[in-house]
């Protein structure tokens, strides 16, 4: 190993396998034996999907039921009701409150139980349908929801590692699209890190910009992403235009790498 591109490239290489580790100690000389972990970042698939209601919701405690002028009401008042689910296409609202499911009244009263809904909704199938009471400005109204698959979380989507401009990103999913108020097919991939004064950083791209083209070519997800910086890996170009947006903007960031030459050692180190 001469120096960190040539460490990097080796673990990258090695890592969910056994690999051998020649140690330099004083005079010594020494081998060792290794098992290297696949990185966190860089897996994705996670657990089986879990039934999921499409709502979030807080515990109608004593205290707000009171200021509320319902002192008997408890149970969970939904706070929002994602869009594009079938919470949303069975007629939940914002202020309903759940007060029975399936029949059985909800224990909710105090903070300490907000996840008492949760944890019944995961004793169902992804495609039961409940039998939700709730009230809704003083009224009971029955409803019959199916319930659907949880989410991927941003920890299980996939990733993407730029080495050679310093910078990783991932795919996008539903709650990105939920949080951000994007459209339910906005396409993209998000940057999740960059390192530090790198080719990346110094272009102007952000942690939380997403990536919508590289070099004039649409960026739909992870996998176009890679085929793209492939293509520009082997065309290297002077400057690479990446049109990004960020919040409620959009721009270009142009990203200017000095590409090391023929005999450098590879990985992007500078």
């Amino acid at each position: 190993v001469r120096g960190l591109a040539d460490l990097a490239a080796a673990l990258e290489a090695a890592a969910g396998g056994d690999v051998l580790l020649s140690l330099r100690r004083d005079d010594e000389r020494l081998l060792s034996a290794a098992r290297l972990a696949e990185p966190a970042s860089a897996r994705w698939g996670g657990e089986l999907a879990k039934p999921w209601l499409g709502v979030r919701t807080q515990v109608l405690t004593e205290e707000l039921a009171r200021l509320l002028a319902t002192p008997d009401l408890s149970g969970f008042r939904i706070s929002e009701v994602h869009p594009w689910t079938e919470a949303e296409r069975s007629g939940l609202r914002v202020g309903d409150v759940i007060v029975e499911l399936d029949g059985e009244a909800v224990e909710a009263r105090r903070a300490q139980d907000a996840e008492n809904l949760e944890r019944e909704i995961e004793t169902r199938a992804i495609g039961d349908r409940i039998e939700l009471g709730v009230v809704r400005d003083g009224r009971r109204v029955e409803l019959s929801v199916p319930l659907e698959a949880r989410p991927r979380a941003a920890e299980e989507a996939r990733v993407a590692r730029q080495r050679e401009l310093e910078f990783a990103v991932r795919e996008i999913g539903f709650l990105d699209r939920v949080e951000n108020h994007w459209q339910r097919d906005q396409s993209g991939v998000l940057v999740t890190e960059v390192t530090p004064g790198g080719w990346a950083q110094m272009g102007g791209l952000a942690a939380g910009d997403l990536v919508l083209s590289v070099a004039g070519r649409a960026i739909a997800d992870v996998a176009a992403f890679e085929s793209e910086m492939s293509a520009v890996l082997a065309a290297r170009p002077d400057v690479i235009p990446v049109f990004v947006r960020r919040r409620w903007r959009t721009h270009f960031v142009f990203l200017e790498p000095e590409w090391p030459g023929p005999d450098s050692v590879p990985g992007g180190f500078r």
